[in-house]
């Protein structure tokens, strides 16, 4: 194996503490309600990383750290403490490349090292410049050769400066052409051109043409035979451009990359094709300006489709999605992409359609890494894993615990786990409506049970209805129902609250149906103030005091219905119907 340092430029490390988290999570929270990008890193079973340049902060995910062998403990939380992990001779020269990586106009960019006797290829793209266009926050994942093999850099780039006649080359263009040491380095034009295997070099006059004044064409690209500095020989793919021409219209600077030629087709050459390399999620990013989205051969190949037969848009996704699944996965994405007060983050658990036909379980994960100026994103990137096997065991019991049998809404045991998580990680401002149906034990004591059931649907219908797609509805038993509304303000939650009245007007005015009349109550914490669980006690508190101030009112709606409807004579002063629990 050939001990190579420099690949290009990037380097990772671990997430920080919880002290750290928490603070970031909270900073970050305008504009990532649900998940930060930070977390999303860390918790992600693929080899990637973060690198926050100014603090010099380094997020490892979980994968990269089993990938390591680095224990929660020991894993590296600083670019400096990473480095440490290098051999002595390699630590300067992987400074000096990064350095050299934030100080030019690259986008992407590798870096090729040893850590801990283990030969690393690290992937990295540019993911936010700061206002003096130095990179602030660099995303990358990691390959880790096995025994017996040796990793190669995705691409090196160099530089032709024609009229002086020379060739600048990058450390991984040196590992590509295999030479001794991996180095910058720079060649004559003519000597450069002779690395062309001599079966070859005619091919080389279609460069001539594009470089000639005059020419229309200012790129030139094809796969070539290039002699190894060890004397072998490697396909390299070469993708050249002509930045500038003199006033002649001859070229005068050239710019391009070298890739080995299996690597040459990856596709979009955003920032998940860094991934394209690593194994188990597929990846994909979506640039939203144009619809076009850069889906990864792990991705393609879990569903059994190829790049002709999955074409590159976000329709081409959403079309393969299971129509019971469209409404709960479709959407979340879409709210997201319009506001960054819907979250920045979303994961869900949906079907993709198979090329053979059948079905895939998918569980989806993405972060919005851009947004314009109105706040609508321009580009997400995430990861899909196939969750089938597992899926398809858990199904009947996950729905079990999940989803009230009656009101198809979350149960009372998914709203607490739900609670549990907005403990750990609060999302402000959160809102609570709590809801109780009025009259019930009324109707159940007159018409049946089955007539209170469906009432419960309606009401419960009524609720789902008026909600977001992320916002948790749940019947916590009887009558009661309990909202979590994670990201809605005081003034949005008065606007779903008046949704749910509209609506309740709308459904009373078929005088055949069983009035539903329900009690709301509100709660708001803005800025994190009150705790999730004291939240629901003032919501519940709130709506307890509408209930008791239109109990009565509500009765004697209910019993002039059941009277005239079913000649039933209601009394309403029956003790059942007096109490604080009568309905």
């Amino acid at each position: 194996m050939r001990r190579a340092c420099g690949g290009n430029r990037a380097v990772p490390a671990k997430g920080p503490g919880k002290t750290f988290v928490k603070r970031a999570e909270k900073e970050l929270m305008t504009t990532s309600p649900h998940l930060s990008l930070e977390t999303f890193i860390e918790e992600s079973d693929e080899p990637l990383w973060l690198w926050e340049v100014p603090s010099a902060r380094l997020y490892l995910s979980m994968g990269a750290k089993r990938r390591l062998g680095l224990s929660r403990a020991d894993a590296p939380a600083r670019m400096d403490d990473y480095l440490t992990h290098l051999p002595p001779a390699e630590q300067d020269a992987v400074r000096h490349a990064l350095e050299e990586s934030l100080s030019s106009r690259e986008q992407h960019f590798s870096l090729l090292h040893f850590f801990d006797r283990m030969q690393v290829l690290e992937h990295a793209g540019v993911l936010r410049r700061g206002e003096d266009s130095r990179p602030t926050h660099v995303l990358g994942n990691m390959e880790i050769a096995e025994k017996g093999k040796e990793l190669v850099p995705v691409a090196g780039y160099m530089a032709a400066f024609l009229p002086e006649g020379s060739i600048r080359f990058d450390r991984n263009c040196a590992i590509l052409l295999g030479r001794e040491r991996p180095a910058p380095f720079s060649a004559p034009l003519e000597e450069s051109l002779e690395l062309v295997h001599a079966n070859e070099r005619e091919r080389l006059a279609e460069l001539k043409l594009v470089c000639a004044p005059g020419s229309s064409r200012d790129q030139f690209e094809d796969i070539l035979l290039f002699h190894r500095e060890d004397g072998a020989c490697t396909r390299l793919k070469v993708s050249i451009s002509v930045l500038k021409r003199d006033h002649e219209g001859r070229a005068a600077l050239l710019a391009g990359n070298l890739q080995p030629a299996v690597c040459g087709a990856t596709g979009s050459g955003s920032l998940l094709t860094l991934a394209v390399h690593s194994t188990g999620d597929g990846l994909w990013d979506w640039d939203a300006t144009n619809d076009t989205v850069y889906y990864s051969p792990q991705y393609l190949s879990m569903l059994g489709y190829t790049e002709d037969t999955f074409p590159a848009t976000l329709e081409t996704w959403a079309r393969k999605i299971h129509p019971d699944d469209y409404a709960r996965t479709f959407p979340i994405q879409q709210a997201i992409v319009e506001s960054p007060r819907n979250g920045n983050s979303f994961e869900v658990t949906y079907r993709l359609k198979k090329a053979d036909g059948t079905w895939a379980w998918i569980l989806g994960r993405g972060h919005v890494t851009h947004r314009d100026e109105n706040g609508r994103a321009t580009r997400l990137i995430g990861m899909h894993t196939d969750i089938s096997t597992a899926q398809l065991g858990r199904e009947k019991l996950e729905d079990m615990v999940r989803r009230d049998i009656l009101t198809g809404l979350c149960s009372r045991a998914f709203l607490e786990m739900r609670l549990e998580e907005l403990n750990a990680r609060p999302v402000w401002p959160l809102s609570i409506i709590s809801c109780d149906v009025n009259g019930l034990k009324l109707i159940n004591d007159h018409l049946g049970h089955a007539a209170g059931d469906e009432v419960l649907v309606q009401g419960a219908t009524l609720l789902r209805r008026s909600m977001r797609l992320s916002d948790c509805v749940a019947r916590m038993g009887g009558d009661e129902f309990v909202a979590l509304l994670p990201g809605c303000s005081a003034a949005q939650a008065r606007r779903i609250a008046g949704d749910i009245v509209y609506g309740l007007e709308a459904c009373n005015s078929d005088e055949s149906r069983i009035p539903v009349l329900l009690s709301l109550g509100m709660a708001t914490s803005e800025n994190g103030d009150v705790p999730p669980g004291e939240l629901i006690k003032r919501a519940d508190r709130a709506m307890l005091e509408q209930k008791a101030k239109s109990r009565a009112a509500s009765h004697r709606h209910i019993k002039d219905w059941i009277e005239q409807r079913h000649h039933i004579a209601v009394s309403l002063e029956d003790i059942r119907y007096a109490g604080p629990c009568s309905g």
